[in-house]
């Protein structure tokens, strides 16, 4: 058996220490959502329209990229500017920046045992800034489900012979340490919850992608 955990100034990820509130979701008025995309797009103004058509329904069917970044800062001792729920829309918004969605396709041609190898990479490096989160995507042929996308916090890997347990932190079930991703490097299959490999991939990116 050989594992890998995350680790940061000699302490390791443990979820109730560092779990933050429930993803329902949120709904901001107007002049909330201008603010919070003028902080998310300081250098990408372009993207500040997306403020009336496409920022209030991101936000109102979760906020569990930002939500799974603030507590990846709460875990390395970050000061952020705002509280929990403004500081996650803010790193929500940041998914339509061109870095993080050219990532997002590219990850859709790989392998999943490429992808853990690139997990533990992120697990190795020490930088708060490298800690990855691990977003499930629909393949194309399920692209309607893409409201349904979600993203987790990956902790603790254990693999044994051809079976890899990835150990995540999931905000819409904060206490909950229990929950992991099963992957089959033989069949190259993985199930998480209701998710698979049969109609979702996954796509590994840094917290810095979110958070600078």
């Amino acid at each position: 058996m050989i594992e890998h955990r995350l680790l940061w100034n000699k302490r390791y990820f443990v979820p109730h220490l560092y779990r933050g509130q429930v993803n329902t979701g949120a709904v901001f008025a107007p002049e909330i959502v201008d603010a919070i995309a003028k902080e998310a797009f300081k250098n990408h103004q372009w993207l500040y329209w997306s403020r009336r058509m496409i920022l209030p329904k991101m936000f109102d069917a979760g906020l569990c990229t930002g939500m799974s970044a603030w507590v990846l800062l709460k875990f390395a001792q970050q000061e952020t500017n705002y509280e929990e729920i403004y500081q996650s829309a803010i790193m929500q918004a940041r998914i339509l920046l061109p870095q993080a969605f050219s990532q997002i396709m590219a990850d859709c041609a790989l392998m999943p045992i490429r992808l853990l190898m690139r997990l533990k990479y992120h697990f190795d490096v020490m930088d708060f800034r490298q800690f990855a989160l691990l977003m499930i995507i629909p393949q194309l042929c399920n692209v309607h489900q893409l409201a349904r996308a979600h993203t987790l916090v990956p902790y603790r890997i254990i693999s044994q012979e051809h079976i890899h347990q990835i150990f995540v932190y999931d905000c819409n079930y904060p206490d909950e340490e229990d929950r992991k991703i099963i992957l089959d490097e033989l069949s190259g299959t993985w199930r998480y919850d209701h998710f698979s490999s049969k109609d979702w991939y996954w796509s590994i990116l840094p917290l810095a992608t979110f958070y600078f």
